[in-house]
């Protein structure tokens, strides 16, 4: 970076926070989150205080009805008791001492407790307004003590106003209230006889609440207003001396960043070089590991195919021998064509194999999936290798499989072929082999056990690898291409293949194949063989 540049760039960036520091748009921003906060904060103030005093009027309500009733309730029984004396009844003594309860508490924004009846049939005090005489005679058909508490009164002069039911609960009230109505009107146990109506003015803790209120949303709105103007001044000063601290230090590191980025330019490529060399040598070791596969291929592959000539020819000249000698018969005749058509078919499986992982290999296959009787598969491909394979007895079960599944019915009977050919060839000397096929949750699982030469614990994880063959194979004519077709094919259906092996006991290979078939994906156009 040039010395102009160095400059223009601090000098943008210096442009850049004052117009940040300046910018409608933000100070708008900013305006809007303030009264945001504000509202939100001045609400829960509101909300919160608005609650306690709810809860703190609720208590002293309930605190005056318990000791207005427990008087009242005294009077009565002391009233009871007295003989031939002229005693107030509790209705009207109960007035008469609320009425000078209130009398004493009217002076200033006092609590205020009256006893009113029934409207038409109160004994001393009716209730004094239309909502109060509404509420009282919606509480007469009730048989529950419910108690109505609200707000009443215009802004400035709210009146917290509670109503709470007075039921007829001794029959000495019964009693009473009947001698002076009756017959006007018969009371009976539990009947609504008038009701509490407690007042508590409220007008002036409102006030001061939307006081309060107001106060707190102007102070959060101006401190965040001041608050943020301070720190975006702030944040303009840090910013132009930044600037200008950008411009003397780019002026005093010029040459050292050149000289740096030489530095680096040179290590870069050195790296380069480096990593081009380490590349080329690896290819060339994978170069080398494919030629030397691929020999082994051809020598396998041309050892695989002479010795089934070889049988053909054998047999053909026995025939031709026999027939020579007019020792024919048409059982010798069945005996040979039968092997020779046996070599043929071997032959011919190493040849679909062949090119099957060939076509594999470039990516030109794909599996046809579609309704799959899995136990006719199976079924088939077991009976066909025991014609094949005299010298075996080859014994499947199938537990409980389904009448079809989706799957590529060619590709499985390919893949349960190699496993069972394998079987064969490396169990030489143990003639049982088993095949079995049942269903473990939504897959189909299929078993191929023998008993032969097995495989080294430590060559498990390279089995399925094109070309690889076990140690134990040795001496065992075999391209390598059988179970890396099987373990392509299996993946290619969205299963899989594990083994299971001990030297000198046998092995054991499962399929798990999904009942539901593979996923569906994009596959080539070209058919597996």
């Amino acid at each position: 970076m040039t010395g102009i540049e160095t400059e223009y760039s601090a000098e943008s960036q210096e442009k850049k926070s004052e117009k940040k520091y300046t910018s409608p748009r933000i100070w708008i921003s900013l305006v809007i989150l303030a009264l945001i906060t504000s509202g939100s904060l001045s609400y829960t103030y509101y909300s919160s205080s608005y609650e306690k005093y709810l809860l703190r009027k609720s208590e002293e309500i309930t605190t005056v009805i318990e000791l207005v009733a427990a008087f009242v309730s005294t009077y009565s029984e002391h009233r009871t008791g007295q003989t031939g004396v002229s005693l107030p009844v509790p209705a009207t003594f109960r007035a008469a001492a609320l009425e000078i309860f209130d009398k004493k508490r009217t002076a200033g924004n006092k609590l205020t407790v009256q006893m009113v009846g029934l409207p038409g049939l109160a004994i001393k005090t009716e209730p004094s307004d239309e909502q109060m005489t509404t509420v009282v005679q919606s509480m007469s058909g009730g048989t529950e003590s419910t108690i109505w508490t609200d707000f009443i009164g215009g802004p400035g002069h709210e009146v917290l106003r509670t109503i709470k039911p007075v039921k007829a609960s001794k029959q000495s009230c019964v009693s009473c209230h009947n001698k002076l109505q009756a017959p006007k009107h018969v009371w009976k146990l539990g009947d609504t006889m008038g009701a509490y109506v407690l007042d508590a003015p409220a007008g002036a803790f409102f006030s001061a609440l939307r006081w309060e209120t107001g106060l707190l949303a102007v102070s959060i709105v101006v401190f965040i207003l001041c608050g943020s103007a301070i720190l975006m001044r702030e944040q303009h000063r840090f910013s132009r001396v930044r600037a200008r601290m950008q411009r003397e230090s780019e002026r005093g590191v010029m040459l050292t960043e050149a000289r740096e980025m030489a530095q680096n330019e040179a290590r870069s490529l050195s790296a380069q070089l480096l990593n081009t060399n380490q590349d080329l040598e690896t290819a060339l070791a994978k170069e080398k590991e494919l030629n030397e596969l691929q020999r082994q291929f051809i020598s396998m592959a041309s050892h695989e195919f002479r010795t089934p000539l070889s049988i053909i020819d054998s047999t053909a000249q026995r025939l031709k021998s026999r027939i020579d000698s007019g020792r024919f018969t048409p059982e010798d005749a069945h005996q040979r064509i039968e092997k020779i058509r046996a070599t043929v078919r071997r032959m011919t499986r190493l040849m679909e194999s062949t090119l099957t992982a060939a076509r594999m290999q470039e990516g030109k296959i794909e599996v046809k999936i579609g309704p799959c009787d899995i136990g006719k598969v199976v079924r088939e491909v077991c009976e066909y290798q025991q014609e094949i394979a005299q010298s075996h007895v080859i014994t499947y079960y199938l537990a409980g499989l389904p009448e079809t599944m989706l799957a590529d019915a060619d590709s499985v009977e390919q893949m349960l072929v190699n496993l069972l050919s394998n079987a064969v060839k490396y169990a030489p000397d143990a003639p049982n082999i088993e095949v079995m096929a049942r269903v473990e949750g939504s897959n189909i699982v299929i078993q191929v056990i023998d008993h032969g030469i097995g495989i080294d614990a430590d060559e498990l994880g390279r089995i399925g690898e094109r070309f690889f063959r076990a140690r134990t194979s040795t001496g065992i004519a075999g391209t390598g291409i059988g179970l890396n077709l099987v373990k392509k094919l299996t993946e290619m259906h969205g299963g899989s293949v594990d083994v299971d092996s001990e030297k000198g006991a046998g092995s054991s290979f499962t399929i798990r194949l999904p009942i539901a078939g593979p996923e569906q994906k994009e596959q080539p156009e070209t058919q597996a063989a």
